[in-house]
């Protein structure tokens, strides 16, 4: 497993993930409207944010974050590459990045469900 900062030109392999994702879960539960506000936004936000990515031969999982404030905006990982720390893995390195940026946390706003991860 590689975790890496995603170069410009392969920030759109992180958004096909997110949607890929976003779909294959039922929109995580939002309505049309909600389904179709968080797509817009990843569109119009993507290139203002920070990416990590996993690589197992190909992206499995990717975070993306708020270079300035540390906030963590999406953590997506494959459905069939869940269970093997990938997650974990990203927040673990994004946390070192902040702490050698002088941070002291990292936020993000989260589903109930996920609050456990």
């Amino acid at each position: 497993m590689i975790i890496r900062q995603l170069q410009q030109d392969e920030i759109q392999q992180g958004t096909a993930l997110i949607k890929e994702v976003f779909e294959a879960e039922d929109h995580l539960g939002y309505d049309e409207e909600g389904a179709s506000a968080f797509l817009s936004l990843l569109e119009r936000k993507a290139e203002d944010l920070s990416w990590l990515g996993a690589f197992e031969e190909e992206l499995q999982g990717v975070l993306a974050w708020n270079a300035e404030t540390m906030h963590m905006v999406y953590l997506f990982v494959r459905e069939e590459k869940r269970r093997r720390r990938i997650g974990t893995f990203l927040v673990e390195e994004l946390s070192k990045r902040a702490f050698d940026e002088g941070f002291d946390r990292l936020t993000v706003n989260a589903r109930t469900d996920v609050l456990e991860f």
